[in-house]
């Protein structure tokens, strides 16, 4: 595995794995719509509704990549091709 996806996965653990990210990234989800008592689809509005699809995309994202072994091959944690860098 690429050392930079290595230390992008510690840097989740890291960030998403103190008392602190805990909390932080249990705030996200229910902001983002990721509680399973909540559901994201909004009948009358579909923009809204593909909004809270993508936001519930960066929890899932950031959750693939916390649980996501250093040692390993990360999961496919995306649907999209990760942005280029310039």
């Amino acid at each position: 595995m690429e050392t930079n996806q290595q230390q992008l996965i510690m840097d989740f653990k890291q960030t998403f794995g103190s008392e602190h990210g805990k909390r932080v990234l249990e705030h996200l989800k229910d902001v983002c719509m990721c509680n399973p008592d909540r559901s994201c689809f909004i009948e009358e509005n579909q923009n809204k509704t593909t909004f809270n699809l993508g936001a519930q995309w960066a929890i899932n994202y950031i959750q693939c990549r916390f649980n996501a072994k250093v040692s390993e091959e990360p999961q496919n944690c995306k649907t999209e091709p990760e942005p280029e860098r310039t």
